[in-house]
Parts: C-alpha cells; sequence; structure tokens
C-alpha cells in the first residue's frame, strides 16, 4: 500500500497546469484559474477549469475532477497505484523529498464556514439579490433561456453580480480577508462571480454555505462557478417538505426551468457526478421516490445511472428520466409542461406528476347566483357581480379570494363604457379587464382595452348571461380575464 505522505506529497508537489500544458491540453489564464477544452468528452465550449491555488481541477461538461492523480489515471487510463508511480518520475531522481509536512489539514481548515462566515455570505448574498433587480443585464440572460417568472427567480434567491460590491464594502482588512477567504474575493480584491447569475445553497439550518454562479458570457470567463472547497448546500431544499416525490436534476438552470414550469418538488445536483451527503440526508429522512432527469448525453445518463443506485442503497424508489434534447432548458424552449408530464409517465406510468401552473388553468368550482356567478380556479375563487345601468354603463363588481387561514378577501368595482357598433356574430365585445392576484392585502392592477376572444381566451368559458350580457371568463397562469359581451336583442 502507498503510504498517504508520499500520495500527499505528489498532490503538492505536481503542479497541474504545467503538467497538464504538457499533455497537451491548451490552458487559457482566466482570473485566478485557468480555463480550457476538456479532454474527456467532446468539449465544443471551453468547460474545464484549474484551481492553481488549490491544485484541483474540474470540468462542468462531464463533471469529471479531482487531482494531479486521478487526471494521470483518467488520460493514461492507469490505475491509482501506476499513476502515483507515474508522477515519481516528475521529482529529482524519481525520490520523494523527505520530511515534507502535508498541508492536506490546511486546506480542510479553509473549507469550514464559521457562523460568522455564514452572516457575512448572508449579507453579500442579498447585495447580490438587491443588484439582480437593478441591473437588468442578469435578468435579461435568464429570460433569454425561457426563465421569467418572478417568484421563482425569488424563491431561488437570484443574484447578479456586476463587480460593485467593492464599492460599498467597508474598510476592514478582516472583512476583506473573510470574503477571500470564503471566496467571494480573489487575491486580488475582485469579485470571483463578476458577470455571474448566483444562487445561494444553503445547509440544514438554512444558513447560507456555498454560492453557484453562471456566467452570462461564457466566452469571457468561466462558465460555472462554486465557491472553493468541498460542495455542500441544496437549493429548494423546501421541496422534500412539499412532497415524497423529487426531481433531481443536473444543473441549478436545469432545476430552476422546471420550477418555472410549475415542477416545484426539484431539487439539483452537483452535475452527474454530484449527488452529495447533503442530498443523501435530506432524502433519506423524507423522500420515497425519486425522478432523475439529467442531461440526454453520454455523461449524463452514465451519471443518472449512478445516482440510481446511491439512491436505492437508501430505499429509495427511483426512475430514469430520458429527455429527447440535450438538457431540461433546451426542451422546454421546444416543449410543453403537459408534454414533460408525458415523459414522466413514460418512466412511471404510475406518475402522478403534475405542473403547478397547469393546475391554475383548471376549474374547480362554477356556481350561478341571484346577480352573478362564482367560479373557481385552483385555490382561488372569483365572485362576479354585474348591474346594468342605463344604456350606457356597465358595472361589474369582483371579490377574489383564496384559501388562507385568515380568509381574507380582495375587492374591486370596474365599471366600463358600453358601445353600439353592428357585429356578426351577435355577441358584441366592449371591454376586458384582466385580474392579478398579487397577495394579501394588496391591490388588484386592472387594465380595460378591446380584445378579440378568440385570440386572447384560449381557455375560456362562456358561464352566464344576465342583463343581456354574458360574463366569458379565462384564465392563464396566475390571470383570470373576464370578458363583458353584450347581447344584442
Amino acid at each position: 500500500m502507498i503510504d498517504q505522505h508520499e500520495i500527499d506529497t505528489i498532490k503538492q508537489g505536481v503542479d497541474l497546469v504545467p503538467f497538464m500544458q504538457a499533455c497537451g491540453v491548451q490552458l487559457k489564464q482566466v482570473g485566478g484559474n485557468y480555463r480550457g477544452f476538456c479532454p474527456f468528452h467532446e468539449d465544443t465550449t471551453p468547460s474545464l477549469t484549474v484551481n492553481p491555488k488549490e491544485n484541483l481541477w474540474n470540468c462542468f461538461g462531464c463533471d469529471k475532477g479531482g487531482d494531479n492523480i486521478r487526471f494521470v489515471q483518467l488520460f493514461d487510463k492507469l490505475s491509482f497505484d501506476e499513476a502515483v508511480e507515474r508522477l515519481k518520475g516528475y521529482f529529482p531522481g524519481g525520490e520523494l523529498p523527505k520530511n515534507r509536512k502535508p498541508k492536506a489539514a490546511v486546506k480542510e481548515e479553509k473549507r469550514k464556514i464559521t457562523v460568522q462566515d455564514k452572516k457575512l455570505l448572508a449579507r453579500v448574498v442579498s447585495y447580490y439579490q438587491h443588484t439582480f433587480t437593478e441591473d437588468k443585464r442578469g435578468l435579461e440572460y435568464l429570460r433569454n433561456r425561457g426563465i421569467s417568472d418572478k417568484q421563482s427567480l425569488a424563491d431561488f434567491g437570484t443574484g447578479f453580480v456586476n463587480g460593485s460590491l467593492k464599492n460599498i464594502l467597508p474598510d476592514d482588512p478582516e472583512v476583506i480577508k473573510t470574503l477571500k477567504n470564503i471566496g467571494i474575493l480573489n487575491k486580488k480584491g475582485n469579485e470571483t462571480f463578476y458577470n455571474c447569475v448566483v444562487f445561494p445553497l444553503y445547509d440544514k439550518d438554512g444558513g447560507i454555505v456555498n454560492l453557484y454562479g453562471r456566467n452570462i458570457d461564457p466566452e469571457n470567463g468561466v462558465n460555472h462557478l462554486y465557491l472553493s472547497g468541498s460542495r455542500q448546500g441544496i437549493i429548494n431544499r423546501q421541496a422534500v417538505k412539499r412532497s415524497s416525490t423529487i426531481i433531481l436534476t443536473e444543473s441549478i438552470i436545469d432545476a430552476l426551468t422546471l420550477y418555472d414550469q410549475g415542477f416545484k418538488n426539484v431539487i439539483p445536483a452537483y452535475g452527474v457526478n454530484g449527488l452529495t451527503d447533503d442530498h443523501l440526508f435530506i432524502f433519506n429522512s423524507a423522500v420515497k421516490e425519486v425522478y432523475i432527469c439529467f442531461d440526454g448525453d453520454k455523461a449524463g445518463k452514465e451519471g443518472a445511472g449512478k445516482a440510481a443506485e446511491q439512491l436505492k442503497e437508501k430505499g429509495i424508489i427511483t426512475h430514469l428520466v430520458t429527455l429527447p434534447d440535450k438538457d431540461i432548458n433546451i426542451y422546454f424552449n421546444r416543449h410543453t409542461p403537459e408534454e414533460f408530464e408525458q415523459i414522466l409517465k413514460a418512466a412511471n406510468p404510475e406518475s402522478v406528476e403534475q405542473s403547478d401552473s397547469l393546475n391554475k388553468r383548471k376549474q374547480t368550482l362554477y356556481r350561478q347566483e341571484e346577480h352573478g356567478f362564482t367560479v373557481g380556479y385552483a385555490k382561488r375563487q372569483y365572485q362576479v357581480k354585474g348591474i346594468q345601468r342605463g344604456d350606457t354603463q356597465l358595472k361589474a363588481t369582483i371579490k377574489v379570494s383564496e384559501e388562507m387561514n385568515s380568509g381574507d378577501t380582495i375587492l374591486i368595482s370596474y365599471q366600463v363604457p358600453l358601445k353600439s357598433s353592428p357585429a356578426s356574430s351577435g355577441l358584441m365585445l366592449i371591454g376586458i379587464f384582466l385580474l392579478f392576484f398579487i397577495g394579501r392585502n394588496k391591490l388588484i392592477d386592472t387594465d380595460a382595452r378591446l380584445s378579440d376572444c378568440t385570440s386572447q381566451c384560449p381557455y375560456g368559458k362562456l358561464f352566464m348571461s344576465w342583463n343581456n350580457t354574458a360574463f366569458f371568463a379565462s384564465t392563464h397562469n396566475d390571470m383570470t380575464a373576464f370578458l363583458p359581451y353584450l347581447l344584442e336583442s
């Protein structure tokens, strides 16, 4: 057996950057790290990152990574012992230096995040979240990827790093030192996650212990970034409280895409080999079933198989989901939530997983009343009362309520003028008002405009006619539109 001292000496004594370059891997310095094309898969964009400070490498494309010994194992297809022997040849005379104190313990100490570190990290994340609302480049990047729901972005704690944090930092050497140790700032004092949309990852106590960054301009920087050190923390941990069934994705962007499409019981891994002890801990305590939905390439399929084995060891039922596209984000640029539900059924014919956004379109109640009607969609109810006054005015009162413990309701009155013009269909559209339920004790926005029902209301239904007025209701996501029509006599 190889002595641990020899292993530690080799890991520290053979610098990865020149070693990889000698193996033909072209690397370009980007900040404090180096980036290049990964030799272990068909890499079309530079996804290999080398951290010379830690002497570690990682590929965000195939999720392979490790130290110099692991690189030699994969590159030359050698066993661990053979890789160690080969790397010994890089020392003078093939002999390792004696009595060299290993630094492994020091590195592990750096990876620990104290309570004070968590508090400082939370303040930094809060600033990044504020920046996301001010600097629209991060939002525009996500919109271009089909992710736009404000609530989804807020639930994932989305932030953006534009380099302005250092302008508001206190003139305190200890704060700067701590931010460098955590990994928020690099050695030069610049922000590590510059030009990235960022997402915080939480531990079991709800503290922020890690940060993931996605570069909005991958041609000018590392595409994926985490804080240095061991992978820890989970995004959307509350999913296990909602459901005993979880959809496991390969990346955070994929998880956010699913969440945005109404599949709230989703949790991301750290790439194809990124099912961590944190995942297994929370899954083991609450999760009965997991749909593994990794990328459709070879690395994704192999990683899904490994994750399934890990979960099965914990007694968790697994279903491998096969995507017709490269990843989930690309899939939803071409397909609908209904089609994704069918993919889940293909993986498990007994699947009952549904998108919340689709459920909101389903009518749950219709009750005709003396002066109008009440209609329900998902958990919300809309009570409509209409009164026609004279020949030129229509007044409608809407009471919007949601199933809340307090039983709060929101009231709004709306009136539109009646206009006369011939209509071959026998119906005349006179107005539309769109209601957005924002939250408890908040106003509802209204907008009156003429609209063609056939194109604007694909999910609508004619509920009733009253006093020569027919009320047509339509829903789409969180929007409900009531269209009053005047019936020609």
